[in-house]
């Protein structure tokens, strides 16, 4: 049988002999060379010494190519079993990325709003002279309107803190790049953007990404602006205190509570919005103001004249007597005050009720032999006030590299309005101003035995603290 090439008898085989094979797949060289074929089916030609030896360098060639392939073919394999289990790793290092950058920017916006409130709208102070530290916070004191921060101010001020936060919580990982933070005020609504460039190099493979998370708090800062402008708009109509009437209508209209104590040379105005000012988050806004500049103020208008100021202190429940002709003689007295008449020798004598809470500036006249003057009586009525209760801390064991969440459960035997803050050496560890929720994430360098101090104070400035020990575990 003719195959249209020529065998030649090795052993009991024939082999043939291919003069086209450079016309010829590899599949066709390998399937038609390595199948036999017996002897006893075919006839077969002899060839001359000289195609045998043609023959036989051809099977070498073959055998060649075979090799050839086979090991180019087990390279290829061995190489891309290494770039996919590179590819794995850094799919892997990406997912991981991606969880921890969002543990540090999960609620970080609520965080740094809360923190904004409780410093005046402020992270980087005004001026030394004018802050003061208020249970771990710094304070601004407005000596003016041009203190109250705008809406660009607290925009900017959010941001800076924001991106502190974040860069302390990446650390010093050469995978994370300086991240980009935006911040943006509307009408009702603050958000967040944040972009955190990545870069994962794993064995010669290097991937660039960005991670982008957002975050939006309903707050009106608008309303809160108008608010605060309000106020202290009236400590330069009314002397060094605000008349309760005055406050009680412009809380009414912006929903707050509010409260008003001493501390160092300065008042300190609290206002606690709840959800009134935001849905999201319960709000507290603290700001000092300067009694002693603001009656300069006054004295420089001119809108007032003052002749004496007398300030006494009333308690609620408890009978509240004054005689206002040792300080002021006079033949007839009248008052501006809603909730008592002074009598026509001077003598104010009542018992203040709990409505009659806060302070009020009360203008007190006398005449004497056609002769008018003035006495301003600052009253303020006050409600007997025990300091806040502590309850211990559910934990103080801390493994390095995982994220806490608990509260600082506190109460108040008058069940009023709480203030948390910290003081500790530890870094990442963060407790709402409001609600005492304290966020932890302790890293290796932290490792080790620290000491924490918590305060709890109410609005009249009775301050708890509480001392404990957190200990920071390392991962071997």
């Amino acid at each position: 049988m003719d195959f249209g090439h020529y065998l030649f008898p090795y052993d009991t085989y024939l082999l043939p002999y291919y003069s086209d094979l450079a016309g010829m797949s590899l599949f066709s060289i390998i399937f038609r060379c390595i199948l036999p074929y017996k002897q006893e089916n075919f006839k077969y030609l002899i060839l001359s010494k000289k195609n045998m030896r043609k023959s036989q360098v051809t099977l070498f060639i073959i055998v060649g190519i075979i090799i050839v392939v086979g090991v180019g073919l087990l390279v290829f394999l061995m190489e891309r079993d290494d770039t996919s289990t590179n590819f794995e790793s850094i799919h892997e290092t990406k997912s991981q990325t991606t969880l921890y950058l969002e543990a540090c920017t999960e609620n970080l916006l609520t965080e740094a709003i809360s923190h904004n409130g409780m410093q005046g709208g402020y992270f980087v102070p005004l001026n030394d002279t004018f802050t003061e530290i208020y249970q771990g916070y710094l304070v601004p004191v407005y000596l003016s309107k041009s203190d109250i921060p705008s809406i660009e101010t607290i925009e900017a001020h959010l941001k800076y803190y924001i991106k502190n936060r974040l860069i302390e919580c990446i650390g010093k990982n050469e995978i994370y790049k300086e991240p980009k933070v935006e911040v943006k005020i509307n009408k009702g609504i603050t958000t967040m953007d944040v972009v955190v460039p990545v870069e994962i190099i794993s064995n010669t493979t290097a991937i660039y990404d960005e991670k982008r998370f957002k975050e939006s708090v309903e707050i009106d800062y608008y309303a809160l602006d108008s608010a605060i402008h309000e106020i202290f708009s009236a400590l330069y109509k009314n002397s060094t205190l605000i008349p309760i009437s005055m406050l009680n209508d412009i809380a009414l209209r912006y929903g707050f509570q509010y409260g008003i104590r001493e501390f160092e040379n300065h008042m300190l105005m609290y206002l606690s919005f709840n959800d009134t000012l935001s849905k999201d988050i319960d709000y507290v806004y603290l700001f000092l103001y300067d009694m002693d500049d603001i009656e300069d103020s006054l004295e420089e208008a001119k809108t007032v004249e003052i002749e004496q100021f007398i300030k006494k202190d009333a308690y609620i429940g408890y009978l509240f007597e004054y005689d206002v002709s040792d300080d002021l003689p006079g033949e007839n007295y009248t008052d501006s005050s809603d909730f008592f008449d002074i009598g026509p020798t001077g003598n104010i004598r009542f018992t203040p009720q709990e409505n009659d809470y806060g302070s009020y500036i009360i203008d007190i006249t006398a005449t004497l032999a056609e002769e008018t003057k003035h006495l301003t009586l600052s009253l303020d009525i006050k409600k007997e006030n025990y300091p806040p209760e502590i309850k211990d801390i559910p934990m103080t064991e801390f493994d390095v590299g995982k994220n806490y969440t608990f509260m600082l459960e506190a109460s108040d035997p008058e069940n009023g309005t709480l203030l948390y803050s910290i003081n500790t050496s530890l870094e990442n560890i963060y407790i709402h101003p409001a609600t005492g929720e304290i966020t932890f994430s302790p890293t290796k360098n932290q490792t080790g035995i620290h000491l924490v101090a918590f305060f709890v104070g109410d609005i009249y400035g009775n301050i708890e603290e509480y001392k404990t020990v957190f200990m920071v575990i390392g991962n071997e």
